[in-house]
């Protein structure tokens, strides 16, 4: 089985042609939807450069025989994971990010949908969050560490020439510690004290200078929290104003959405939207005044947040029960069906879904109370697991789709993801100021667990990214089956049904389009890996007494 795509965006830069773009783990491909021809692959893959192993023998006139040298491509191998891709309004540039070395990469778009690294610029901890400004001149990147930079998107001469001039000398810190004796009330806290003493005394200092980053950079704003998501927009507040203002939507792991102006006012912070119970992941603008918020709920807060104002609550948590229940239904008909060998649908047999239910619901039970003790005998002080919160729901994703050519008025919908589950969720939003919200919420079933969506420009169609190498629901079950499972999928939205739904339906001829990418070999990989790249932010939710007994937070490793 191969690689799945990660992440997925569409551009289109000029000529009218539409590329999707597609990373599956440190590899970038550009993918002309007219034929589905890969125009570019990066990083690139010359003669010299093969996936398959080479060997090459030294020549030598005396001495020892020759001796061979296996030449692996490690390179490869080590290149960092693509986490987040965002392209500009003006579809002329795509900026990624990658994951083990903190890095934002600037890349051109050609009118033939081909890439050109234009820029690499390693950050000083991982971005979580990435945005482009109104103007397409910078990129906003936001921290885990709840750190918020602009960085011009391509940095001029002038760019480089400004930061120069305001870039002071890094201070080397003085070798010494800045307590003494008279604040120190603890044996332990004196004992420290005096081994920094004895360091100081051999000259050495007590940390190492921190290193400046050396590319033009402001630092924005920061979160005391870890910080999860950032949204940029430019709206006009009020009638009293003139001119519109550029605000900065920002949210944290300890439940806070914050409202801060824009540069150069990015220290005002106009205020909070507070109500959420468990850490925030998304944040979505439905409208330009109406934003939806998401993460370890069981509802999505939405907010009338010039105001900070809560306007709805949208229960989310019946629409991913009856998901769950009709994934099961589906599995025990098809399990009857092999038992008979007949191609007959059967009628789902209820009492047998029941226990199927009740089987995974008590099998769940079971694993969190073993799981949570073996982890309790090793780590007394701490919380229960991941494994301990399957039944909870994580909001891994939320977007805004417009249908553009259904009706007399373009029909938007919000899309949203849950983390290891095969759906796609969805409901009209204008729904959202209702009460019942939540009674309207479709699905799109899936495959596999959903990872990402991107939608072609000017159509109702959808490509989705699935998980092919896990079981449909699971985040740790490798699945054993030899049956070829499709990474991308298209899906169309064809009408409505009686009850004013969205009906879905797949796109045969897109499909057609994306199957030499879906049986593209892309890059090999290992169990514990993927987990960390498709499925993190379960490891958002806190443990009980995480924080009262100084346990490191969950993503916060650089």
């Amino acid at each position: 089985m191969h690689h799945p795509y990660q992440r997925l965006t569409v551009c289109v830069p000029g000529t009218g042609a539409q590329f999707l773009l597609a990373a599956s783990g440190h590899k970038l491909f550009s993918v002309n939807l007219a034929d589905g021809s890969v125009v570019t692959q990066w990083p690139k893959e010359g003669p010299n450069e093969a996936l398959e192993e080479k060997e090459v023998v030294a020549e030598e006139t005396e001495g020892p025989p020759s001796k061979k040298r296996r030449l692996s491509n490690e390179k490869h191998e080590d290149l960092p994971n693509i986490i987040h891709m965002v392209v500009t309004a003006s579809q002329n540039h795509l900026v990624v990010v990658t994951a083990e070395d903190k890095c934002l990469r600037v890349f051109e778009i050609s009118p033939e949908g081909k890439l050109e690294q234009l820029s690499q610029r390693n950050m000083p901890k991982k971005p979580c969050a990435i945005v482009i400004s109104p103007d397409d001149k910078s990129i906003y990147s936001a921290d885990k560490f709840g750190d918020v930079y602009s960085l011009p998107l391509v940095p001029t001469a002038e760019d480089h020439a400004e930061f120069q001039s305001r870039t002071k000398k890094v201070v080397e810190p003085k070798a010494g510690p800045a307590a003494h004796e008279t604040t120190v009330h603890t044996k332990a806290n004196l004992r420290s004290l005096e081994s920094q003493l004895k360091q100081a005394q051999k000259g050495k200092p007590l940390s190492k200078p921190k290193e400046p980053l050396d590319f033009p950079h402001d630092l924005l704003l920061g979160h005391v929290s870890l910080l999860t998501d950032l949204l940029v927009t430019t709206i006009k507040p009020d009638e009293s104003i003139e001119k519109p203002r550029t605000y900065l939507i920002t949210s944290d792991r300890d439940e806070h959405v914050r409202i801060s102006r824009g540069p150069p006012q990015a220290y005002v912070i106009e205020g909070f939207c507070l109500g959420h119970r468990e850490f925030i992941n998304k944040l979505c603008l439905a409208e330009p005044g109406l934003l939806v918020s998401g993460g370890g709920d069981d509802e999505l807060l939405i907010w009338d947040w010039l105001a900070q104002k809560l306007v709805n609550r949208v229960n989310i948590s019946k629409a991913v029960q009856k998901m769950k229940h009709n994934f099961i239904r589906e599995k025990v008909v098809e399990e009857d069906v092999e038992m008979d060998g007949s191609d007959i649908r059967h009628v789902p047999d209820e009492q047998k879904i029941k226990e199927e239910v009740e089987a995974v619901e008590n099998a769940t039970n079971t694993d969190e109370k073993l799981v949570e003790a073996e982890e309790r005998s090793v780590h007394p002080s701490a919380g229960p697991p991941t494994e301990s919160k399957i039944g909870k729901i994580a909001v891994s994703n939320i977007w805004r789709f417009v249908s553009p050519s259904m009706g007399k008025a373009p029909q938007s919908h919000l899309l949203i993801a849950i983390e290891g589950l095969p759906a796609l969720f969805h409901f009209p939003i204008p729904s959202l100021r209702t009460e019942k919200g939540g009674e309207d919420i479709g699905y799109i079933p899936l495959p596999s667990n959903i990872l990402d969506i991107t939608q072609l420009r000017n159509t109702n169609t959808l490509i989705i990214s699935v998980d092919n190498i896990h079981e449909p629901s699971s985040t740790t079950i490798v699945d054993s089956s030899e049956e070829f499972k499709p990474r991308l999928l298209a899906f169309e939205l064809v009408g409505e049904d009686l009850d004013g739904g969205a009906v879905w339906k797949p796109q045969k001829d897109v499909d057609s389009v994306l199957l030499d990418l879906n049986e593209q070999n892309t890059v090999e990989w290992h169990e514990k890996a993927l987990q960390t790249l498709l499925y993190s932010v379960e490891n958002l939710r806190k443990r009980g007494a995480e924080e009262q007994d100084g346990a490191p937070e969950p993503g916060m490793a650089e």
